[in-house]
């Protein structure tokens, strides 16, 4: 028991090393804009903006990082401020395999969407290539209070990938409809 817990420790340890190594480049210049970073990952969560460091993770997207270090930098640019950001995010996300960080960039796209966004948010939302991580998209038709959006839930009600999370969205929905 204490050596295949000492066995994993270590693949923990190594796998933090080999992230660490890999983001260099992308700790360096988001360094270079002014973010004292030790990870992406210190950029996700903070109540900060950080204007001059979505730029640098935009040109970073593409470059082949670890799985983390991918999921990292998309959920970093899941702000609205990003939204100048929309094609290249979309195009990772319908690209990416590693489910992951498909599910990072899910949250990007979730996160920027406006109206002007939206069809081309539904058309992934219906497109069941992506699988369960459509569901991290519904959080923009949430944010958008758009017919089209509410349109979009009772079509894909029956959607086995979404059926569990629209169900609990449209119930919630009635609720707040019912108790103004």
């Amino acid at each position: 028991m204490r050596a295949r817990l000492a066995r994993e420790e270590e693949e923990r340890r190594q796998r933090e090393l080999e992230y660490k190594r890999a983001e260099q480049p992308l700790v360096a210049e988001l360094r270079s804009v002014g973010w004292d970073v030790s990870s992406v990952w210190d950029l996700v969560n903070i109540d900060e903006a950080y204007p001059e460091a979505l730029p640098v993770l935009v040109r970073h997207l593409a470059r082949p990082y670890p799985p983390a270090i991918r999921d990292g930098i998309a959920r970093a640019l899941a702000v609205r401020n990003a939204l100048f950001a929309w094609d290249d995010l979309r195009e990772q996300y319908v690209a990416e395999q590693d489910k992951l960080a498909k599910q990072g960039f899910a949250a990007a796209l979730a996160a920027m969407v406006d109206r002007d966004h939206l069809d081309e948010l539904l058309a992934l939302l219906r497109d069941r290539r992506h699988g369960t991580s459509r569901g991290i998209l519904l959080r923009g038709l949430q944010r958008l209070r758009d017919a089209r959006a509410r349109a979009a839930l009772e079509e894909l009600a029956d959607d086995p990938d979404l059926k569990k999370q629209i169900g609990i969205i449209l119930r919630r929905r009635h609720l707040r409809q019912s108790h103004p």
